[in-house]
């Protein structure tokens, strides 16, 4: 009876592992944290007739998270009506609708009350043969102390606008930074799938 009730514990520890192992795969792997600079990651500043922002984008190599390495943005000029006007994107994700996920990353400045804008989205630039469709359009709130302060949003996988369904087979990551003048520091983002 003993061993019956010991091979049954293993089954259950197994099972839970494997389906913690499951739920935490890592979705970002290549160069999340900017050891190999910007491969993977595109950067720019897109304008119209209401404002043309003007940033910086340099991997700095002297100050990261958790290693050496991050990305440093300098706006030069914001674009306080669309913060996702100055960006930091990465795409090729797959996403599975109506599943739950937690997406994370590291944020440093000195601006007291600061934001970065977050999309997770699909559009013809993330390889979507779809026109644009969001799943998470939000401002992340941090206090901007000089230290690196981490930003976790956890989100299902849903249609943010029902009438522009999003591509869940190529879903790209836009960080926006064009809210305000100034320089922002980024590194290590992580996304997982909770259930």
């Amino acid at each position: 009876m003993k061993r019956k009730f010991t091979a049954a514990l293993v089954v259950i520890a197994f099972t839970l592992s494997a389906n913690t192992a499951f739920s935490q795969k890592l979705l970002l792997e290549t160069n999340h944290s900017f050891l190999e600079g910007f491969k993977n990651w595109k950067t720019g500043t897109w304008g119209d007739a209401r404002s043309k922002p003007e940033a910086t984008f340099v991997i700095n190599t002297s100050d990261g998270h958790d290693d050496k390495a991050s990305v440093k943005i300098d706006v030069k000029k914001d674009s306080k009506d669309n913060p996702g006007k100055v960006f930091l994107r990465t795409s090729g994700i797959k996403l599975k609708k109506g599943k739950t996920y937690t997406i994370e990353f590291w944020a440093k400045s000195r601006v007291a009350a600061d934001s970065v804008r977050l999309l997770i989205y699909s559009s013809e630039e993330t390889g979507s043969r779809k026109e644009w469709g969001g799943i998470v359009d939000q401002d992340l709130r941090f206090l901007g102390d000089g230290t690196w302060q981490q930003l976790t949003l956890t989100f299902e996988a849903k249609d943010k606008f029902p009438g522009a369904p999003a591509d869940y087979h190529k879903i790209g990551i836009a960080v926006g930074f064009g809210g305000r003048k100034g320089v922002y520091q980024i590194d290590n983002f992580r996304l997982v799938r909770l259930d």
